[in-house]
């Protein structure tokens, strides 16, 4: 459902959501805890393909990746939150 979310947003506003992905990533973390499956990179990106049928190239599968990373590393959440208000000031553009 998150990743249904996503790709709507990113197909109406031409930008991926900031806080979206940052609870994609924390579900494919906590995914592989529960199945029991080695935390890394490959692991995450398997789960992204198979379960929600993303493919390694899209721009939301890079950055639910790199989100990933942080979560892996023991990241807390205030930097999660971080993370997504810099993408998300990243994405902003000037109104006129």
């Amino acid at each position: 459902r998150l990743v249904g979310a996503a790709k709507h947003f990113e197909a109406q506003l031409g930008t991926l959501p900031s806080y979206i992905p940052v609870g994609i990533a924390g579900a494919v973390h906590r995914y592989l805890i529960e199945t029991d499956q080695l935390q890394s990179d490959e692991n995450a990106l398997n789960v992204l393909m198979e379960i929600s049928e993303l493919t390694p190239d899209e721009s939301l599968t890079v950055l639910v990746l790199k989100l990933y990373a942080m979560f892996r590393q023991g990241t807390n959440p205030k930097q999660l939150r971080t993370a997504a208000m810099r993408l998300k000031a990243s994405s902003l553009t000037n109104v006129i």
